[in-house]
């Protein structure tokens, strides 16, 4: 649900920097009940196909402007969206939010893991034509 209340500041966001905006978009698609999403610049680049240097400029825009908070994971970010724009969940569960939430991986990132598990399905493939 997005809250009518933020509507100014969403069309704010449109105007000012449109990627920004499509970005928080992104962000508010992917995350879990309790407004929390785990991913890494790598995962963005590879979504969008913008810069490190362009996204690190979109997110600092939405947390300057209270759009998002982030918490650091590692080489990851764990992403929570402003509960005042927009909230997953039932409406008076905003008090019992925690930091849990739905995390997206980069194919490159993990590439042994997603080479293996191809050359696992073929080699299951293979065993069950003999």
């Amino acid at each position: 649900m997005v809250y009518r209340k933020s509507m100014p500041e969403m069309r704010w966001l449109i105007q000012r920097n449109p990627k920004a905006a499509c970005l928080l978009y992104f962000i508010m698609e992917h995350m879990h009940s309790n407004n929390t999403l785990a991913l890494s610049y790598q995962y963005l680049e590879e979504y969008f196909g913008w810069s490190k240097r362009s996204l690190i400029r979109y997110i600092s825009l939405l947390k300057e402007n209270g759009f998002i908070h982030s918490l650091k994971m590692g080489t990851a970010n764990m992403y929570m969206v402003n509960d005042e724009i927009a909230w997953t969940s039932y409406a008076n569960q905003k008090q019992f939010a925690k930091y849990e939430g739905n995390i997206l991986i980069s194919v490159k990132e993990n590439a042994d893991y997603f080479h293996k598990k191809n050359f696992d399905k073929t080699k299951i493939m293979k065993l069950k034509a003999e």
